[in-house]
């Protein structure tokens, strides 16, 4: 076997050096993008609605962590007022819940934010034209990060 002459030796260098940085910078990010969703907690919502009612149930690595619930019409029995919503935060794990309530004429927020678990918020409540569509979605929140659910679509 006949031995090769390399034309440029320093430039041969530079780019073995160019590629094993590459190489390790990529295999480091791998590794670290690995990790990350491994340590990440898994946040799911599980949806429910009924003629003038909604659920939007949250969960954390499958246990339950909070709910908004949203009612059209009030239920006298339970004392629950109509055109309400409200959010409960059943997990002692430092986050919150947070409801928001969307429609032609309303922007309404219940929160659990500032308050230690279990929590559940008072109503959010305020007449909502007669079968005026609302937007319902519930977010798993902590200081400025949120994780929020689809939109689930009721009706005043």
């Amino acid at each position: 076997m006949q031995k090769q002459k390399l034309r440029n030796p320093v430039k041969f260098i530079q780019r073995a050096t160019t590629l094993l940085a590459a190489t390790t910078l990529a295999a480091g990010a791998t590794l670290v993008a690995g990790a990350s969703p491994a340590s990440a907690a898994s946040i799911t919502f599980s949806t429910s609605s009924g003629d003038g009612w909604g659920q939007i149930v949250v969960l954390r690595d499958g246990k339950h962590a909070g709910y908004m619930y949203w009612n059209a019409d009030p239920i006298p029995e339970l004392g629950w007022p109509g055109d309400a919503f409200n959010v409960t935060d059943g997990l002692d794990d430092g986050y919150g819940i947070e409801g928001h309530l969307d429609s032609g004429t309303v922007h309404r927020i219940a929160t659990t934010r500032g308050h230690s678990s279990p929590y559940e918020s008072p109503w959010t409540t305020g007449n909502i034209p007669e079968g005026e569509s609302v937007l319902l979605s519930v977010c798993y929140v902590k200081g400025t990060s949120s994780t929020c659910s689809k939109t689930l679509v009721g009706h005043a």
